[in-house]
């Protein structure tokens, strides 16, 4: 049985930091969306979802708070961490107003969510979803317009997760990755 869940908003001096980057981002994935485009572009693009053989990937080895930091001035980020009692279970680092980062699209009424990750054996719980609308109010007391989110077509449960947040995908970039087999979703919530 799970203890009860709290999340609890992290500065950037906090030490509880740390923790964030104890959190696996594992998912396993039993499909793939096959991007089809048709008659060149011009009949459109088709996402197809296809089998695969399960597999657990990890996209984020190696990168989180830390590595952010030598990239990127963190001052505007917010970053959420879920714990079940002392043990840290989820996590969620959200851009916002950054020089530099390409994702912002230079604008000041967007907030990408950066990263979000909860341990394997949290899934399914309703925690993502609680981070998303914590995400929702944080860009909302920003008066942004926009989340935007970015998947890729190897990870299907995140897709179909953030289609049901209310996200719509607005993106589909075959080549925005050197490994030519991943294509990159970008989705897009409105604030209201």
């Amino acid at each position: 049985m799970k203890k009860n869940i709290k999340i609890s908003y992290l500065l950037k001096d906090d030490n509880q930091i740390e923790d964030y980057e104890k959190i696996p981002m594992l998912s396993e994935n039993k499909s793939i969306y096959e991007v089809l485009i048709l008659n060149d572009g011009l009949g459109g693009i088709r996402l197809k979802e296809k089998p695969v053989k399960i597999y657990q990937h990890d996209p984020s080895f190696g990168e989180g708070p830390e590595e952010w930091k030598k990239m990127f001035p963190l001052s505007n980020w917010g970053f959420y961490l879920a714990y079940d009692g002392d043990q840290p279970i989820a996590a969620m680092a959200l851009a916002y107003k950054t020089k530099g980062c390409h994702m912002l699209s230079n604008r000041d009424d967007l907030v990408v969510v950066w990263d979000i990750r909860v341990s394997p054996s949290y899934k399914g719980q309703g925690i993502g979803k609680r981070l998303i609308d914590l995400a929702y109010a944080w860009a909302k007391e920003r008066k942004c317009r926009e989340i935007k989110v970015e998947t890729q077509n190897n990870n299907v449960n995140a897709c179909k997760f953030y289609q049901c947040q209310g996200f719509k995908l607005g993106t589909i970039d075959s080549h925005a990755y050197q490994n030519e087999s991943e294509t990159m979703l970008l989705w897009y919530k409105a604030i209201v």
